[in-house]
């Protein structure tokens, strides 16, 4: 199933001058491996990779993903062929950077981009200029047409632009059921979003948390997680309002909350985020099984070793949960 944006986008396409058939592509990979197609309507400069469940989403080493390459006869046309184990086969195509490097800036575009010509795959909406490409089979190829890549970048002519960037985040306090405290860590296109980075030092006026990006790439993406959050299960939620500012609910009259969104560098290079009224995924009022814990950040003592102590049940903790002597 597809969705209908899609399909309404497909007349626009300016088709190839020839499409490869299933039995074209019977040489290009083996049994059992899954063989995905693609005319890039786009300029492509630099080498497309394609990530995804089979390499686990790692895009530290561009190195070492499966690369797509030209399909002999077909002008325009690339494939790539990849041993995939998982039931559920996720990826898309990257086209890395002129000096090699990965940025998940420069996948390919949303839903209405793309064109499926033969095969099974589900194309669903990602996050800002983005899709995901879920539920490919391995019984046949997967053919596709990609008109852009994301937010209709022209990789081939983008010249990168850098700026030293300060992130100022007041974030919402975080104890966890064990009693455990949470900094909130910036992620991003600045590290190929491996891992969460803690901030370099705690205003002790504001008590906001300050991350410096030295040398940062304009328009690149970042968001926020709770620090050593390895599989994005804890990061800031904030709640959805009407134009009044009053909760929205779901069917079940819930309030409903979102993950917060990504954001982008740009030319302000001092950025204030004002998180305070959000929360943590698996930090949320109420659900603790630690008897008392504050859960609000206003029994703020000090800063020590730049982070912030709390007094809590008569005792005072550092923000990773250590009692202060």
């Amino acid at each position: 199933m597809f969705f209908a944006a899609l399909v309404v986008a497909v007349a626009s396409f300016a088709a190839p001058a020839t499409t490869p058939t299933k039995n074209d592509l019977a040489d290009y990979y083996e049994p059992g491996q899954l063989c995905v197609c693609i005319y890039f309507e786009a300029e492509i400069c630099n080498d497309v990779v394609f990530i995804g469940t089979y390499n686990n989403w790692d895009s530290s080493n561009p190195a070492s993903m499966a690369k797509f390459s030209p399909l002999e006869g077909f002008e325009g046309w690339y494939y790539v062929a990849v041993t995939d184990t998982c039931a559920n086969i996720e990826g898309k195509p990257v086209q890395l950077t002129a000096d090699g490097s990965f940025s998940w800036d420069n996948q390919t575009g949303d839903v209405a981009s793309w064109e499926l010509v033969a095969g099974t795959v589900n194309i669903e909406a990602g996050y800002d200029g983005e899709s995901n490409l879920k539920g490919y089979s391995t019984a046949e190829p997967v053919i596709l047409i990609s008109k852009y890549f994301k937010n209709h970048k022209d990789l081939c002519s983008y010249v990168a632009e850098y700026a030293d960037y300060t992130i100022r985040l007041n974030a919402p306090f975080c104890a966890g059921a064990d009693g455990t405290y949470y900094d909130p860590a910036i992620i991003g296109d600045f590290n190929t979003w491996s891992e969460g980075v803690a901030a370099n030092y705690v205003d002790e006026t504001t008590f906001e948390y300050v991350f410096e990006l030295k040398q940062a790439e304009k328009t690149k993406a970042f968001k926020f997680k709770a620090l050593g959050d390895t599989d994005w299960s804890n990061q800031i939620q904030l709640q959805e309002v009407d134009e009044n500012g009053n909760p929205v609910l779901d069917e079940n009259g819930a309030e409903k909350w979102y993950d917060n969104p990504n954001l982008t560098l740009g030319d302000e290079t001092t950025i204030s985020i004002d998180y305070s009224a959000g929360r943590f995924t698996l930090c949320v009022e109420g659900t603790t099984d630690v008897e008392e814990v504050v859960v609000e950040k206003t029994a703020v003592k000090t800063i020590k070793d730049g982070q912030l102590v709390i007094e809590m049940n008569g005792k005072l903790f550092n923000i990773l949960g250590a009692e202060v002597k």
